[in-house]
């Protein structure tokens, strides 16, 4: 008598649980590390961009009106109209779809931001005061915010605080108010 050979249901069922638990714990370790690779080129942009303007500062006296005026060019893919774009003065902006990135200028302060405008971080991005009407925030440090309220675009409100700056940039608390968490980040 042949006897056949192949697997068991039981055996067929102990793979596909062992594949589960290996993909329950690859995914978000992967989902992590490609948010830290945007979270890493958003803020190597955003330093190239601080450095250009405190040049643009130096040689004119005054800050740029437009990303154009700086000595760097931004990636092409920030080909859009940022989206977040308050009624500040002084106020321009692009976008790559991910990221809004825009310059304001008000009365008495000088605002850079970086801020995620999709996915499971939107809300959440990077903000350099040039000078301040906060005087509780350093100036001229790039700083990771979480928006946590109030804002067109805000932090999902089942993430725990820090779940940008602290988890995925490893940034240090330093300030917070009812609409906005800052880290340090340098």
């Amino acid at each position: 008598m042949k006897s056949k050979k192949g697997f068991t249901l039981i055996e067929l069922l102990v793979v596909v649980l062992i594949i589960g638990i290996l993909a329950a714990i690859a995914v978000p370790k992967y989902q992590k590390a490609v948010e830290k690779s945007k979270a890493s080129q958003g803020f190597v942009l955003i330093k190239a961009i601080e450095q250009a303007m405190k040049s643009y500062h130096l040689s004119n006296g005054s800050y740029p009106t437009d990303f154009n005026q700086l000595d760097i060019t931004l990636p092409s893919n920030f080909n859009k109209n940022a989206q977040f774009l308050s009624s500040g003065n002084g106020q321009f902006g692009k976008s790559n779809g991910d990221w809004d990135l825009f310059f304001e200028t008000y009365s008495n302060g000088k605002l850079l931001y970086m801020v995620r405008i999709s996915g499971k971080y939107k809300g959440a991005g990077f903000f350099i005061l040039f000078e301040t009407p906060y005087s509780t925030l350093p100036t001229e440090r790039i700083l990771c915010m979480e928006r946590i309220a109030g804002a067109t675009y805000k932090l999902d409100s089942n993430l725990e605080p820090g779940a940008f700056c602290e988890k995925i940039i490893q940034g240090k608390y330093i300030n917070g108010d009812s609409a906005t968490r800052w880290y340090s980040v340098n």
